[in-house]
């Protein structure tokens, strides 16, 4: 039987990853897409809420599931791979461990942030860099969405301050794009609660200084 804890923390793993990816939408398309296809609603009803017409809702939600299914992988990564990858991921910049970092990331990888002045970084030892000097010895999750997309979630304690998405193709870790934007970071925190709890004694957590 499963662990009812496992349980919770799971669910919450798909609830995190359902509002990451509703995040990649427009308002208008998120409201279509919540209200027509999670709540079941008419368009004519969606059509109410957002002041359209009801073809202009249906345009709006269809481009929604299609942005929500139609960003796969540029290769099909296995979810054993994929896990695999995130946890060493995780664990080399926990340990501080350059080469660690290295070895899993795509020789051509780019990484991107929106803090202000962040500067794209292209190639493995400009985002392996990076990454350590921000987030060296400190504790992430790893969340998976789905096809090549996974979500790492950076704590400073137990609070979350950073939400890093990643994609994963057949040499490594591809891409990284990096947020610490106040409101989406606050539209997420609550979510994540469960999951810095349960950072205590995974062998992700850092062993490195705080």
């Amino acid at each position: 039987m499963a662990d009812p804890a496992d349980r919770v923390s799971l669910d919450d793993s798909i609830r995190l990853a359902l509002f990451v990816v509703l995040e990649r939408l427009s308002p208008a398309e998120r409201v279509a897409f919540v209200l027509h296809d999670l709540f079941a609603m008419p368009f004519d009803t969606v059509a109410e809420t957002l002041g359209k017409a009801p073809a202009a809702c249906r345009q709006l939600a269809r481009r929604a599931r299609q942005k929500i299914e139609g960003e796969g992988a540029r290769f099909p990564v296995d979810a054993a791979v994929h896990r695999e990858l995130t946890d060493r991921f995780i664990a080399a910049a926990a340990n501080g461990d350059l080469d660690g970092l290295l070895a899993v990331l795509d020789p051509d990888v780019t990484g991107t942030a929106d803090v202000p002045g962040a500067q794209v970084a292209i190639g493995a030892q400009a985002v392996a860099s990076n990454m350590l000097r921000y987030w060296g010895g400190r504790t992430m999750v790893s969340v998976p969405l789905g096809g090549d997309q996974a979500v790492l979630l950076g704590f400073l304690g137990r609070r979350l301050a950073a939400v890093i998405e990643v994609r994963i193709g057949d040499r490594g870790i591809y891409d990284l794009h990096a947020t610490t934007e106040p409101s989406r970071v606050a539209y997420l925190r609550r979510f994540s609660s469960t999951l810095a709890d349960r950072t205590t004694g995974r062998r992700d957590a850092p062993r490195g200084p705080q």
